[in-house]
């Protein structure tokens, strides 16, 4: 082991000397240099192996690197590069070394990836690729990773397109490849005809070679379409392909040939009818803008409009369902919002709307969603009296979903005894883990239409609900409500009468907490609460923990000697998880650095 070390200790010599000599390193830290690196080979050579060695070396030589680019802009001294190349060559030695011991280690993989492209290591960057796609070539996300750069950074759209080919035969059957590869083609395509066209303009004469007409024609990218759809043969892939094309100029050909074999092979999917119902309205919208005036291109407008109903309305016969008409009434409801004519022609969009929600209700085919946007249709059309009928049968027809009994309780909010029975009923009707929402509506509801004692008789209710997530919620709730109405001395009463009746979530004891440092502030107090606080969750919170220890040192008369205690007793009661979270935050405490991290692992790159 001695002999291995010696002999990486002697490759570095002449890179110190010229560290040294050129004075970007004084002799003392090249002695430091010499002991760390020591130390770190030693570890990384051992029996035992632990990744964490190799990473710590390597976030050595990385801060390394660092430092020296901020001596020579210090220094001025901008020669000697070799000096970054060797270390450079050095970290990709030991990412090499640890990636060959630790292959299934994708994050460590990844830190390589980036630590290349930082320094711009674009060979090793591509045989990087190379090494951890035969390793994970069942991960999609790193076949697009590295086709992406390929295209973009390496400039290399035969590279992508090798990886994209290789990608498809172990995943033959994914959209996220076919799509993306679809794009990259036409993306090629795109990117060759902006160049001719730049070498057209400076009359430079252009390599018929370098601008194959297969690729500009979005030939290559039409093998790759048929192949897909063959390998996934769905209306909405279809669709999602068509969407791409449409973003390119030179596409219109293909367009046509896709919207045909849309047509041929999904004319029974409602995606198909979706798409040729807004291809009517979309010529037109190109092509000139709404006005404010009725002039020829308004009315061509009102009649591609009533082209792409007529559309819809045949898809309604041959296609009567749920989805079809979700895709009608979205598209009336699109429509309705970009109208920017007269009002009178608004007037008549919006009684054609709800005449299509009356239809699709009428057929049985209105789902929750589309109730729930037909009640606001009829809001904003000024018919309450039918937006409240048809939020009864809403919650008739749905009545264990909570947002149906929201949206009928919204719009009774303005008469008490209503909405007071359509509380009583959503609660009778919904399962108990779904009242919470409904629930904290009608307190708010309470506090805004009712008298103080009839709102906390309902809270004082709440709390003794057999729901477990309502009972924990209300009491946190009382409390705030409490303080808000009554002061300190009233919330005192009830954090009094409510501490001892469990469960209770954390937000109930915070809120004492912040209550008690308004009002009292008194030691005893907040000890009291801090301790009934961590008796339930003092095994999964270690930021109040570290709130219990600043507490003590910054209250006038708080014990910091409790601090080592309450240290102590953290350590023994916090799940493993928790526990190096706490100590390293409790170590920022200490070095007078207040901590707010989640994350505690060693961040290698970045």
């Amino acid at each position: 082991m001695a002999e291995w070390v010696q002999s990486r200790l002697e490759d570095r010599f002449q890179e110190l000397e010229q560290l040294e000599r050129v004075g970007l390193f004084t002799t003392k830290e090249i002695r430091a240099i010499v002991k760390k690196v020591t130390a770190l080979e030693y570890r990384v050579l051992r029996c035992q192996i632990s990744k964490q060695d190799y990473l710590a070396y390597i976030q050595y030589e990385i801060n390394l690197l660092a430092l020296l680019k901020k001596r020579r802009k210090a220094t001025g001294y901008h020669f000697k590069k070799e000096i970054e190349y060797a270390s450079v060559t050095r970290i990709h030695t030991l990412f090499k070394r640890a990636e060959a011991k630790w292959k299934d280690d994708l994050q460590l993989w990844l830190s390589h990836i980036k630590f290349c492209k930082l320094w711009k290591c674009k060979l090793q960057l591509s045989k990087l690729y190379a090494s951890m796609l035969a390793i994970h070539p069942n991960k999609i996300v790193l076949w697009l990773m590295a086709a992406k750069w390929e295209l973009e950074e390496n400039r290399s759209s035969d590279g992508a397109r090798s990886l994209f080919l290789r990608a498809l035969r172990f995943h033959p059957d994914s959209r996220k490849l076919f799509q993306e590869y679809f794009r990259m083609e036409l993306l090629h395509a795109h990117s060759l005809h902006n160049r001719r066209n730049l070498l057209l303009r400076a009359k430079i004469k252009e390599n018929e070679h370098d601008f194959p007409q297969c690729v500009m024609n979005g030939d290559v990218a039409r093998v790759v379409y048929r192949n897909a759809t063959v390998q996934v043969p769905d209306a909405k892939f279809h669709v999602l392909l068509l969407n791409i094309a449409k973003l390119f100029s030179f596409t219109q050909k293909l367009c046509a040939e896709m919207q045909a074999d849309l047509w041929e092979h999904h004319s029974n999917d409602p995606a198909t009818w979706d798409i040729f119902a807004k291809q009517q309205l979309k010529q037109h919208l190109v092509a000139a803008p709404l006005m404010e005036a009725p002039v020829k291109g308004s009315l061509s407008l009102a009649k591609r409009e009533k082209k792409s109903y007529t559309v819809y309305e045949e898809a309604i016969k041959v296609l009567n369902t749920e989805e079809m008409w979700r895709l009608y009434i979205n598209f009336c409801l699109w429509r309705l919002r970009k109208r920017k004519t007269r009002m009178v022609s608004v007037k008549k969009m919006m009684v054609y709307t709800l005449s299509v929600f009356e239809r699709a209700h009428d057929a049985g085919l209105l789902g929750e969603k589309l109730h729930m946007q037909w009640v606001k249709t009829l809001q904003k059309a000024n018919m309450s009296d039918k937006a409240k009928t048809t939020a009864r049968e809403m919650v008739r027809k749905f009545p264990l979903h909570v947002h149906a009994w929201i949206t009928l309780a919204r719009l009774l909010w303005d008469d008490p005894p209503a909405a007071l029975s359509s509380f009583q009923e959503g609660f009778a009707a919904l399962p108990e883990n779904e009242v919470l929402p409904l629930w904290l509506l009608q307190m708010k509801w309470s506090e805004d239409k009712q008298s103080i004692q009839e709102t906390e008789q309902m809270y004082q209710q709440s709390v003794l609900a057999s729901s477990r997530s309502l009972s924990s919620h209300a009491k946190a709730r009382y409390l705030f409500w409490a303080n808000d109405i009554g002061g300190y001395k009233k919330a005192r009463r009830v954090f009094c009468r409510l501490h001892g009746l469990q469960p209770h979530i954390l937000q109930f004891f915070s809120t004492m907490l912040d209550i008690e440092k308004q009002g009292g502030n008194s030691i005893h107090h907040l000890r009291d609460c801090y301790e009934r606080c961590l008796h339930q969750f003092g095994p999964t919170e270690p930021d109040m923990w570290l709130r219990y220890i600043k507490e003590e040192l910054s209250h006038p008369s708080g014990s910091p000697v409790q601090c080592g205690h309450i240290f102590w007793r953290a350590t023994q009661s916090l799940q493993d998880a928790y526990r190096v979270e706490f100590k390293n935050k409790y170590a920022g405490l200490q070095a007078g650095m207040d901590l707010d991290v989640k994350d505690s692992e060693t961040v290698l790159v970045g």
